[in-house]
């Protein structure tokens, strides 16, 4: 007996890069032909998902920052393709700025109160032998 099939093989090229914007939509594609069909497998940060079209639509939240690959397979071979979803240059500067500040602030207020307790101490030990 002679079986004849097709590895899986993409239909088209597609931008794997993607810049997040919350609330907007993303398309991630993975068209591919094959004999005989091919199941599709999603991943996000390398945890399957449950999602098995070869299409992926979904409105973008900050929980969807990473990685998202396709896994199409047959019998005869087995092809994968990963889409980055990133935040915008801008956006990743204005997360690092805004947790050093915070740090500045915490360290701000651990200054304030050790000042705070030393005149504390001070006005005490002055009470107490007046």
């Amino acid at each position: 007996m002679i079986t004849v099939g097709l590895k899986p093989k993409f239909l088209n090229e597609e931008e794997t890069n993607i810049v997040f914007s919350e609330g907007s939509t993303a398309i991630l594609g993975c068209g591919a032909i094959s004999i005989p069909p091919p199941t599709v497998k999603w991943y996000h940060n390398d945890r399957e998902i449950d999602e098995t079209s070869m299409e992926r639509y979904f409105k973008m939240n900050l929980s969807d920052i990473g990685n998202f690959t396709c896994k199409i397979s047959n019998a005869f071979g087995e092809i994968t393709r990963t889409f980055n979803i990133n935040l915008p240059i801008s956006q990743g500067w204005y997360y690092y700025t805004y947790m050093y500040r915070f740090i500045l602030h915490i360290l701000f207020l651990q200054y304030l109160i050790s000042k705070w307790r030393k005149k504390v101490r001070k006005y005490a030990y002055k009470n107490r032998y007046s």
